[in-house]
């Protein structure tokens, strides 16, 4: 009897696994493409809004960090014209960063506090207050709000509530109510304990904070605190010194420039204000005269050409004297000294005799005798004059591009385009799953048209783990082409949205190093559901057995 030698199968190499791979792909290039195809559109979803979301965040941070300085002179405006109150102590108390904040400063000087551990305990309570303002008391619409504690609203919903009686008709009502406070009871129970041991503290703030107004009030006058915030001079700053307010060098400077645009953004307006301006501009620009308006004026002066003409024009004697007829102080921009100008003299203010005629008639031409000496005082000064115009109006053009920007990113913020809503995050993981399907329907379906192939490959030696890593890899390659398009593709749509959305500011803020993060993280994504997908068809294309393959047609 012959014996029957049985040797063990050859293992073919990766490299001959690829080399079939590729051939497969090429014969059935159009079942590839629809499985590259099906990848790419969900890593190009993925891709879509991980990139805006990407853009939104860096452009939210921006608009925050060029917002600050406006916010700041807001603060200190309000600061210096009325008394505080409870929800504006509240903001301020949760806003501070450390001992080393002016209003932590402030704050324990006006309220006569001696230790940091009552200011740390004034703050947590701060914080925990807007917690449950922000996410139930707010959330809340005005019939059921009503029901659970009356018309208080803010920091009177606190103070309702830190009564026992009215607490136990809260709690009792709440019961009834869909609606459910952040955290535990026993936590809210310790809050409304705490905000009302804190509200002696609190009110004493507030009271001091009133005190301390009092000198600086009648310190400005009847100048605004915007105005005299421009331009402060070392009388005021030390007024404000010896009042507890704390303001730092930076601080100072960003107040100041803001408060200055501020200023002069209003001197511009106030131009239109002249008829003559009004009529210089409407023919400067060919429109009719009701159609010349501020936004009009700040496009024009946002230029260097149009710029000068302002100065020139407002600097000129028949400007001057037009505005003075009008009951107009002189229009000047920063700090720049201008000289007198001479006061065109008027008919009606001299008496109708010989004498007021002759005395009209020599005022007149002393005036037309101090004019070139004003024309020679002014020319140097027009210059700084129209710098300081191009700068104002090109901040105020920014300003409103800003508030535009803002006013987008605070819509996709409501909508989760900053960060993914729950939707959104549903939609990502759906379209995934369809992705999977569909590559899974797309193997089993190569699967059923190769079984010959299969039962070839298996009578030629090769192994059943052979088998499935040539499906696998296939799979895997399709995965990583579809990821490669899907991403590029996804990328420069989520791009292009962000730029309809945020302008210009999607490049300045453009987030390269996250972007490219993202990018390979969906193509990642992508590969590892091409090759979870394949796992089945080809654990079914490996334990195919030979003969039965070949049956069948």
């Amino acid at each position: 009897m012959n014996s029957v030698e049985v040797k063990e199968q050859v293992r073919l190499p990766l490299s001959k696994c690829l080399e079939l791979v590729l051939s497969g792909i090429k014969f059935r290039l159009f079942r590839a493409g629809i499985t590259v195809t099906i990848i790419a559109l969900a890593v190009a979803f993925l891709m879509v809004m991980l990139s805006e979301s990407l853009v939104a965040r860096e452009v939210a941070g921006a608009i925050e960090r060029k917002a600050a300085p406006r916010k700041l002179l807001a603060s200190w405006v309000s600061l210096l014209s009325t008394p505080m109150n409870e929800a504006q102590l509240t903001g301020d108390l949760a806003a501070i960063t450390g001992p080393q904040d002016g209003r932590y400063v402030e704050f324990k000087a006006w309220g006569n506090i001696r230790d940091d551990a009552t200011m740390a305990q004034l703050q947590d309570t701060a914080r925990k207050q807007l917690r449950y303002t922000t996410e139930f008391f707010d959330q809340l619409k005005e019939g059921p709000r009503r029901r659970l504690v009356g018309p208080n609203q803010g920091p009177a919903i606190f103070a309702y509530l830190a009564d026992a009686a009215s607490y136990a008709d809260f709690s009792e009502k709440l019961k009834t109510t869909e609606r459910h406070l952040p955290g535990t009871t026993a936590e809210f129970e310790q809050f409304l304990a705490d905000w009302k041991q804190a509200s002696p503290q609190r009110q004493a703030i507030i009271k001091g904070h009133e005190q301390a107004l009092g000198p600086v009030k009648q310190g400005l006058g009847t100048v605004r605190p915007s105005d005299k915030l421009a331009y402060p001079d070392k009388a005021f700053l030390d007024l404000l010194a010896q009042n507890r307010f704390q303001m730092t060098e930076q601080a100072l400077a960003d107040v100041k420039r803001e408060a200055a645009q501020k200023l002069d953004e209003e001197q511009i307006r106030n131009t239109l204000s002249v008829p003559l301006a009004k009529q210089r501009l409407a023919e400067r620009k060919n429109l009719a005269h009701t159609e010349t308006d501020f936004q009009v004026l700040f496009d024009e002066v946002s230029t260097t050409d149009g710029a000068r003409w302002m100065a020139e024009m407002t600097a000129s004697a028949d400007f001057v004297n037009a505005a003075a007829a009008q009951g107009i102080s002189r229009v000047q921009f920063g700090l720049t000294t201008l000289p007198p100008c001479p006061l065109k003299p008027k008919s009606e203010s001299f008496s109708k005799d010989n004498a007021g005629a002759a005395a009209f008639k020599k005022a007149t031409a002393d005036y037309t005798a101090k004019l070139p000496a004003y024309n020679i005082a002014m020319a140097p000064l027009i210059d700084a004059q129209a710098k300081r115009i191009h700068e104002v109006a090109q901040n105020f053009l920014s300003n409103q591009n800003l508030a535009k920007v803002e006013q987008e990113v605070a819509q996709s913020a409501s909508s989760g385009g900053v960060g993914f809503s729950g939707r959104t995050l549903w939609l990502i993981i759906v379209s995934f799953l369809v992705c999977v399907v569909g590559i899974a329907n797309a193997m089993l379906m190569s699967v059923t048209e190769r079984f010959r192939e299969i039962a070839t490959m298996k009578c030629l030696g090769a192994t059943d783990g052979f088998i499935m890593v040539n499906f696998i890899m296939e799979s895997v390659m399709q995965g990583v082409a579809g990821s490669v398009i899907g991403a590029m593709v996804g990328l420069i749509l989520g791009v292009l949205r962000a730029w309809v959305s945020y302008g210009m500011m999607t490049w300045t803020n453009f987030p390269l190093t996250q972007m490219l993060e993202a990018m390979g993280a969906g193509m990642i994504v992508g590969v590892v559901v091409s090759a979870l997908a394949a796992v089945y068809p080809s654990y079914v294309a490996a334990r195919l057995a030979p003969m039965e393959a070949m049956r069948i047609e």
